[in-house]
């Protein structure tokens, strides 16, 4: 799944460590080097991430990049994966909303970077959420909650086309794009989406394939400049007054 996606988190030790550092794409476990893990305040009872990915997909599992310094990577214990479809999720977390898909109860070394946590069959949902059982844990090092980077995966049989599915033939390297789209009904739906987030200004449709890419800026990538130039790509700005 595409990065800068609106994110949640039950409490910040610090100002900076807002739950969006868990989705930027920068996967450096160093807590240190300009606040790239996120930190809960140690008093959450049920300390929590939540992801909302937009629209319902059939999630396969998410892969979690830990924190890799001072020995705090033992920290990401007893962590549940839960997928919702439910909107009172993302209003107010409930362990209860969530249908969890795994439960990782290790403690992890340098050595289990990236922890793999995978459904053991896809959940369809739009939110997701970590979420920590505190109970038994008493260590000052694992009342915290924090980790680095969050992958999001979605499957997608051979068969089937999952709406806003990720195009994998496209650079997405660029912190300009914000989320791709498929299967968009028109050039005006794609414009649509974008005036739906508060941070896009410019989209590239195309019209063959019913693709939708939407920018926080108007600096495309270079790997999108090719595709521009062909006859069924249109670039789009929204302009707001």
């Amino acid at each position: 799944m595409p990065k800068f996606l609106p994110a949640k988190i039950s409490s910040q030790l610090t100002s900076v460590q807002s739950a969006e550092l868990a989705y930027n794409g920068n996967t450096d476990g160093h807590y240190v080097n300009a606040a790239q893990c996120v930190c809960n305040s140690g008093s959450d009872t049920v300390p929590w991430w939540m992801l909302d990915l937009l629209q319902s997909y059939r999630i396969a599992g998410v892969n979690v990049w830990n924190r890799l310094d001072s020995a705090d990577e033992v920290r990401f214990t007893q962590i549940s994966l839960g997928i919702s479809s439910d909107a009172a999720a993302w209003s107010s977390f409930s362990e209860n909303l969530f249908k969890r898909c795994f439960y990782f109860t290790g403690a992890p070394t340098d050595a289990t970077n990236p922890i793999s946590l995978t459904c053991s069959s896809p959940v369809v949902g739009r939110y997701l959420a970590l979420y920590k059982n505190r109970t038994g844990l008493t260590a000052s090092t694992q009342v915290y909650f924090n980790f680095c980077e969050v992958d999001v995966y979605v499957a997608v049989p051979d068969n089937e086309v999952v709406a806003n599915a990720i195009q994998p033939s496209y650079s997405m390297t660029s912190t300009s794009l914000i989320a791709a789209l498929t299967q968009m009904r028109s050039d005006i739906e794609c414009l649509l989406r974008c005036s739906q987030m508060t941070n896009c200004l410019f989209v590239l449709f195309r019209t063959a394939t019913l693709e939708c890419w939407l920018f926080q800026s108007t600096v495309i990538p270079s790997s999108f400049a090719a595709v521009a130039g062909n006859a069924d790509a249109m670039l789009l700005a929204l302009y707001t007054y």
